[in-house]
């Protein structure tokens, strides 16, 4: 986890919830091979496939996507999409999911580089 750093650095453009990761889970997960993850310098990205009951349909859910904001609209992230969804394909997803906060005013801009947003997701806290 020597990109700790950056990760908590780039959160609050990521994520209105608090950075707080749970180290052994994600330690434990990548063990397993459950989570794929990859790095560059121009960001990264984290993902998990799996099927959804209902559908059968294997999805890859990616929990963290980040490129950094001088590497936006540059070849290196175009490369960096193409590897993740090359890569989702590989570990057997028919599509990829991502969550984008509505709070940080970002819905548009990924709306354009990722496709139709279909679904909202509700949070209620307990």
């Amino acid at each position: 986890m020597a990109a700790l750093p950056r990760f908590k650095r780039a959160w609050a453009s990521l994520s209105d919830v608090p950075f707080n990761p749970d180290l052994p889970v994600i330690e434990r997960v990548f063990s397993l091979g459950l989570l794929q993850f990859h790095i560059e310098p121009c960001g990264w990205y984290a993902f998990s496939v799996t099927v959804n009951p209902f559908t059968s349909v294997p999805r890859a859910e990616c929990f963290s996507l980040f490129v950094e904001p001088e590497e936006r609209n540059t070849p290196a992230a175009r490369r960096l999409m193409v590897r993740l969804y090359r890569e989702a394909k590989k570990q057997g997803a028919k599509e990829v999911l991502f969550t984008v906060p509505m709070s940080l005013g970002q819905v548009e801009d990924w709306a354009a580089a990722l496709g139709e947003p279909i679904d909202i997701v509700f949070r209620r806290s307990l």
